[in-house]
């Protein structure tokens, strides 16, 4: 449907460009020789290539509203290289000549002039935040991050496109498809915080349907997500829900507000110190943590939070230590 709707979009902004130039340079030469015919046939075909044009453009925006998936236009950042903003503003630049067109006395209804300011505001305003929020894969007929929906985890040309559209930055990545579990492991070319590696390796699970283990591996270091650990973190399993829902739950306060190093036992955890001390203490059994202070360390189930030592017993350290805590066992004994 959206790549249809795509189509119909790119067609029309074409051939309005086009009709444009081509009405301006005749229309001088039409008015000399009085031929009110061709002129007004020459306004007719722009009026229906214009009206087509805003009627895609608002049904493609309802299509993205009824399917709630805003999160991919968040999470594809379509402001983010000069290839985007150059199609963005060559649009927006049709839509301007289209809504100057229509305000025209000459492509309205005498009945319609006193209005013709509130038209072309309310067109405006329904058509606009459709380009301020849809990726430019849409219009230029690329692929959407949707599109690889239950892809497998051996197609290596669709896993790599799917790696593209994430917001990361990678120097390769590697699949693993001989045995069970089959792995995607990305080599990063800079470090990501956890928030947005787990965040990433989210969509990857929620878009390949039989990837057991995502890895994002950086100086040296390994940080590996299995599948069982991401489909915990949404009520309805992570590949039965959305990219909107992926996007909300890093979207919330405490994400943007504090230091998060992963999810355990129903609790995500952060980490709210402000420097990471060398010092070590003792978390449970035989295992200590540093680089970080326990009183700073919270649970937190969705409503309350609570200080990690006041749950500690609730805790397995197996669990503990696939957080991004930094746990060690030290038998000092």
């Amino acid at each position: 449907m959206i790549e249809i709707l795509s189509k119909i979009i790119t067609i029309p902004n074409f051939l309005v460009t086009i009709l444009y130039i081509i009405y301006v340079l005749i229309i001088n030469l039409i008015k000399r020789n009085k031929s009110v015919q061709v002129i007004k046939t020459f306004k007719k075909l722009m009026n229906v290539t214009i009206l087509v044009n805003l009627t895609a453009l608002l049904l493609l925006l309802l299509v993205y509203l009824l399917n709630n998936e805003f999160g991919i236009l968040l999470i594809r950042k379509p402001f983010n290289d000069a290839n985007t903003i150059t199609v963005i503003s060559e649009i927006l630049i049709v839509l301007i000549i289209e809504l100057y067109l229509l305000s025209k006395k000459y492509f309205l209804k005498d009945s319609l002039k006193k209005n013709n300011f509130k038209i072309m505001f309310l067109v405006t305003i329904l058509v606009f935040p459709f380009y301020l929020l849809v990726s430019y894969s849409s219009i230029t007929n690329n692929k959407n991050i949707l599109d690889y929906k239950n892809t497998l985890i051996g197609n290596n040309s669709s896993v790599g496109a799917i790696i593209n559209l994430l917001d990361i930055k990678k120097e390769s990545f590697s699949l693993i498809t001989t045995n069970t579990p089959y792995e995607l492991t990305i080599n990063l070319a800079s470090y990501l915080d956890y928030k947005i590696m787990e965040k990433n390796a989210s969509i990857i699970f929620y878009l390949v349907s039989n990837v057991d283990i995502v890895n994002f591996y950086y100086d040296n270091k390994t940080y590996s997500f299995e599948y069982e650990y991401i489909n915990n973190l949404y009520k309805e399993g992570v590949r039965n829900t959305n990219l909107s829902n992926i996007e909300d739950r890093y979207n919330k306060e405490l994400f943007n507000n504090s230091l998060y190093m992963g999810h355990i036992d129903n609790y995500d955890i952060f980490d709210e110190s402000t420097t990471c001390e060398e010092n070590e203490e003792l978390i449970k059994e035989t295992y200590y943590i540093k680089c970080s202070s326990l009183t700073n360390i919270f649970l937190y189930d969705g409503i309350n939070k609570y200080n990690i030592m006041d749950k500690i017993n609730e805790l397995s350290i197996e669990s503990l230590l696939k957080t991004n805590l930094n746990i060690y066992e030290n038998n000092k004994n």
